[in-house]
């Protein structure tokens, strides 16, 4: 089994179609579908952010980025690109 954290729900945060968002092993992968600007931002339940960063995409690219410094416990995601903003719940266990 792999060490670390797990998060879940490990699905894909779709809804654009320029950048995809998988959570998995303590790393936000961020797929790039085309060129262009996209965010990540990670908040706690009472709304306040945690997490954030934001990469210049190019098409076919993929992006990782660290979340193992979150604490276990439920937070809430959103990937914003020029497509749209796309929202999801993620509760991270150790």
């Amino acid at each position: 089994p792999a060490t670390g954290i797990i998060c879940r729900p490990r699905q894909a945060l779709t809804g654009t179609n320029t950048a995809s968002l998988v959570v998995s092993h303590g790393y936000a992968v961020l797929i790039s579908a085309s060129d262009g600007p996209a965010a990540v931002s990670v908040f706690d339940c009472a709304g306040r952010p945690v997490l954030s960063f934001a990469k210049n995409c190019h098409k076919g690219c993929t992006y990782f980025h660290s979340v193992s410094g979150l604490a276990a416990g439920l937070y809430w995601i959103r990937l914003a690109t020029s497509d749209g903003t796309v929202c999801r719940q993620l509760t991270i266990f150790r």
